[in-house]
């Protein structure tokens, strides 16, 4: 995991920003550079797969040898999730954990969602991309054709998306971290370890989802209600996965996060 660099004025990040995948570092940048300035906000770079193996618990480690004062946290995706699992272990160093388009927590909300996903995937198209990843010859070629094959999936989940302002071209997308963090995030759940341990959790958390996003938000609020008493949801119409990239949602989502941290 790569440490975010420090603000032009040289003060430490008011808002940190997890990434989704898991294995799309970089992702968040144009979230980053859409932010208001005072918020500081700073995507941190999970770790790429490697000699390590890619844990949960890992990842959380990794997250408090830069998160060591109390901070928001802005997860995405399977970044929320992640950060859920962070304020899980170090409550205090937590103020405020905003969830974005989060991952499932039970087999109902995930057979929802698979249900929805399926509603809009071209299963000729989404087997053509899993077979260039599983027959890719190189390293640079197979992280080529997952690049193609989540920039697929992302398609999928959007509602009326617009072109990322802040694109940023150092993104990388890493298939064995993802294959392996995901693994270990189901063990978890199959284990009933999550989202039991979520209980731990102090904060304020606010789950922002987007109507027409195939995760099922109300089912996710649902799975996670019971173990997070003080969640509160916040639904937003015209808008799916990547609300910063929706051309209905931008504005009201950008505004709800500078509302949520004033």
């Amino acid at each position: 995991m790569l440490a975010p660099a420090l603000a032009e004025d040289n003060l430490p990040p008011k808002l940190f920003l997890i990434h989704g995948g898991p294995g799309a570092q970089g992702s968040l940048h144009g979230l980053s550079n859409s932010l208001p300035v005072k918020l500081r906000p700073r995507e941190i770079l999970q770790r790429y797969s490697g000699d390590l193996p890619l844990t949960v618990d890992q990842h959380i480690t990794d997250m408090a040898a830069i998160i060591q004062e109390p901070a928001n946290i802005l997860g995405h995706s399977w970044g929320a999730m992640l950060s859920l699992s962070f304020a899980s272990q170090y409550p205090s160093r937590c103020q405020h954990i905003i969830l974005v388009g989060c991952g499932t927590y039970s087999t109902k909300s995930r057979a929802e969602y698979e249900r929805r996903i399926n509603e809009r995937t071209n299963p000729i198209r989404k087997a053509e991309l899993k077979a260039a990843v599983a027959n890719a010859n190189s390293d640079t070629e197979r992280q080529a054709a997952f690049r193609a094959y989540a920039e697929y999936a992302t398609s999928l989940q959007a509602y009326s998306p617009i072109v990322d302002p802040y694109p940023d071209a150092l993104t990388k997308f890493d298939p064995d971290g993802h294959a392996e963090t995901w693994r270990d995030a189901i063990r978890l759940q199959s284990e009933d370890i999550e989202p039991s341990r979520f209980a731990s959790i102090t904060c304020p958390v606010t789950l922002i989802q987007g109507r027409q996003d195939p995760h099922p938000g109300e089912l996710i609020f649902q799975d996670l209600k019971p173990h997070l008493p003080q969640l509160e949801y916040i639904e937003i119409s015209d808008c799916g996965h990547e609300p910063w990239l929706e051309k209905y949602a931008r504005h009201n989502f950008l505004k709800c996060i500078e509302q949520l941290l004033a």
